[in-house]
């Protein structure tokens, strides 16, 4: 965050010349109104119409429409224009008595082999292609292709020569296996194209094998092509394929593709890999639920979350109802929606907010934690993104709304914007209710300033105050909240001058200093920046400091010697297999731990949610046993993986914990990915303690509370380090 910004809030506010649109009361109704709507049916209409590549262009010409909706009538008019098409199923009205739910016409009389067909959710699946993450999304009785743009396409065949067997059924086998058998996503494979006579399978995950499909040469086919259709992410591979006619059992050898220009009337054939329909959990839904609710007042919607299906579609289908989706609204009409001059549109500003706020309304999994209500947020949002702004200035927008959410994951990326920060190369610390500095980092720009400094003033303004304004726009708990607002508070998005009032003892001065260095990540724990080496303290303690080092072979050697060992984690662990490592070299028996939950999701507003416990396995490692005394050094800087650490060392008593109480965020992260190139991340899983209590922003409290002081920083003193020795002598 740059004091630019924040000058320009103010002449913003103050300012007779410069105007700006703000929402009128019916746009921001509109909005809000669509919004719900988008949600709801993206994440729980389970329509076949609703396909996964339409909703980024829906949600930005869905928004353009509603700034031009006059009244509540054309509302109603435009939110069945543009949700019947997609949902047939769904219903609008300004009398809630006027809408109801009626099996009847839910359910073809005249069709067979019909199953309920409802979302299932672990998390949301946001079709980011990173397939590692373990946040699953399904229709079940309805396997559905991944998203288009990570979709891969080639070859598996030559070219069949089926000139003498047309209208002939065929057998196509091949081996398929999935090469990480840590992979957990239910995958299924099938055949699409011409007349497919099989169903898709389910992909056995544990091995390799031969997977058979069958289907029919087409009457007027002279070559038969097989493609791979499926996912850059998942870790598959394919091994021999054959194809046999079933008529007589022939063989047909596979032939080299050949340009050619004659017409070659190909029968193109793709086996598809899917996301299976096998449940994803216990709990279903049952064919007549359904929402029911008033979008805004004298808005009422409803929408079924089950409709019935078979092999052919779902039904009702969108063309017996109201026929099919605008070109307007599938597709974009403006290439610079999604170029570098994307948040000049106000409705991608607007579409932006609702797909993020819709994201979060409904896979969030900490709403207890936050303060503000949803719709409060939705509409502070919605209209801070509609008025004229630099991409810049959207950008801090977006971060202010994740500052609601207390979520120290939740951080927002622009690309080709930058939001980079310039500042004097200082590092501060906040000492009881006190702003200190706590390092020079470059002596050549000191400029006079010393360790322990007391600053006063930032271009005039109180310390304080601009620090409570600069966490508004970081999502965390107070303490993380603190340090983010810390490491930005002297940054511009310029480089310039600054000048502050200093304090040092009962003199008081001014100095102006030069933002001519980019602002980092400046606040790790004093091992950050007093840079303490690894190594024997005295001849009973050893240091070792996680932020900076990995836990290896060669680490063990020493560690084990050790009848005390002090480890600082007042950051983030240098390597992430610090955790097994490091757990497995303490305990003595197998350890068995249910702290992380990922949200099992089948109804909207985060509402009925239940969670899927995940169990981490820990085996003891005789050969790297830590025997001796363990004491841990943590501030609010150590967050997720470092807390993973610290969570279990605190609710297995396995060491002592010295220090300051850590961030207070852990679990696996989701990712956004929003129009214009913005990318939102968040947490995506419920995480308690080991004891089965809260750890969302409390963090870890440390078993022996200490900080530094203004005398320690100073004297460049590791005060918690010092009490961390005091407890072993």
């Amino acid at each position: 965050m740059s004091l630019k910004f924040y000058s320009v809030i103010f002449v913003l506010a103050i300012s007779p010349c410069l105007c700006f649109s703000q929402l009128s009361r019916q746009q921001l109704r509109n909005l809000v109104a669509f919004s719900k709507t988008l949600g709801y049916v993206q994440y729980f209409h389970p329509a076949d119409e609703a396909k996964l590549g339409i909703w980024d262009d829906v949600a930005i010409n869905g928004s353009k429409m509603m700034l031009e909706v006059k009244n509540d009538q054309e509302l109603l008019q435009k939110l069945k224009s543009i949700f019947l098409p997609i949902a047939p199923s769904v219903q609008f009205s300004d009398n809630a008595k006027m809408i109801s739910f009626e099996k009847m016409k839910m359910n073809p009389l005249d069709e067979k082999d019909l199953l309920p067909v409802f979302w299932q959710h672990l998390g949301f699946n946001l079709y980011s292609g990173v397939m590692e993450r373990p946040y699953y999304s399904i229709r079940v009785n309805r396997s559905s292709p991944f998203e288009q743009r990570n979709q891969y396409t080639t070859n598996i065949t030559g070219r069949y020569d089926v000139k003498k067997y047309r209208g002939l059924p065929f057998e196509f086998r091949i081996y398929a296996q999935v090469k990480d058998s840590t992979f957990s996503l239910p995958l299924s494979l099938g055949i699409s194209g011409g007349e497919p006579l099989s169903k898709s399978v389910v992909l056995d995950q544990s091995v390799g094998k031969d997977y058979v499909f069958t289907g029919k040469i087409g009457d007027s086919t002279n070559y038969m092509v097989f493609k791979l259709n499926t996912n850059l992410g998942i870790p598959m591979s394919l091994g021999k394929a054959e194809f046999k006619v079933i008529d007589n059992g022939q063989k047909v050898k596979s032939l080299e593709i050949k340009d050619q220009e004659e017409e070659l009337k190909n029968q193109v054939i793709s086996l598809e890999v899917k996301s299976t329909d096998v449940p994803l959990f216990n709990e279903k839904l049952h064919f007549g639920e359904y929402i029911k609710t008033e979008l805004v007042k004298d808005i009422h919607f409803l929408m079924p979350l089950v409709v019935l299906g078979n092999e052919r579609k779902t039904f009702p289908s969108a063309n017996e109802i109201s026929g099919t989706l605008s070109d307007f609204l599938t597709r974009t009409l403006n290439k610079d929606y999604y170029g570098g001059s994307a948040f000049s549109f106000p409705e991608v500003r607007i579409a932006d907010v609702i797909i993020l706020w819709n994201i979060l309304r409904h896979s969030y999994p900490y709403w207890q934690d936050v303060k503000v209500p949803a719709g409060s947020i939705l509409e502070k949002a919605l209209a801070d993104a509609a008025v004229p702004q630099t991409q810049e200035r959207f950008v801090q927008n977006i971060k202010k709304m994740t500052g609601y959410y207390n979520d120290a994951h939740m951080f927002v990326v622009a690309k080709g914007i930058n939001d980079s920060l310039y500042g004097p190369p200082l590092a501060l610390i906040k000492i009881k209710k006190k702003v200190a500095v706590k390092d020079v980092l470059n002596k050549a720009y000191s400029y006079g300033l010393s360790p322990g400094d007391i600053i006063e003033e930032i271009n005039n303004r109180p310390v304080k105050s601009l620090l409570d304004s600069l966490i508004d726009y970081s999502s965390g708990s107070p303490q993380m909240k603190t340090l983010l607002a810390l490491n930005n508070v002297l940054g511009s998005d310029k480089p310039g001058n600054v000048t502050l009032k200093i304090r040092r003892g009962n003199l008081v001065a001014r100095t102006e200093l030069q933002r001519n260095e980019p602002v980092k990540f400046l606040v790790p724990g004093n091992s950050g920046y007093l840079k303490r080496p690894n190594g024997w303290l005295n001849p009973s303690v050893y240091y070792f400091d996680l932020t900076r080092n990995s836990l290896n072979a060669d680490s063990f050697k020493e560690l084990t010697q050790a009848a005390n060992i002090i480890f600082d984690l007042r950051g983030y662990p240098f390597d992430q297999t610090a955790s097994d490592n490091l757990i497995e070299a303490i305990i003595t028996k197998k350890l068995e731990v249910t702290r992380m939950f990922i949200p099992e999701i089948l109804y909207p507003d985060f509402k009925k949610v239940n969670f899927l416990p995940l169990t981490e396995r820990y085996n003891p490692s005789p050969a790297n046993h830590l025997s001796g005394k363990l004491i841990f050094l943590a501030d609010a800087s150590a967050q997720s993986a470092a807390e993973s650490i610290l969570g279990l060392i605190k609710d297995y008593h396995l060491g002592t914990i010295v220090g300051t109480p850590t961030s207070g965020t852990n679990g696996d992260v989701n990712i956004a990915y929003l129009p214009g190139k913005l990318t939102v991340y968040f947490t995506g899983m419920l995480v308690k303690t080991a004891k089965g209590k809260k750890h969302h922003l409390k963090g870890i409290k440390p078993d022996v509370y200490c900080q530094q002081s203004v005398e320690s920083v100073k004297a460049r003193q590791d005060l918690v380090l010092q009490k961390a020795l005091s407890l072993i002598r």
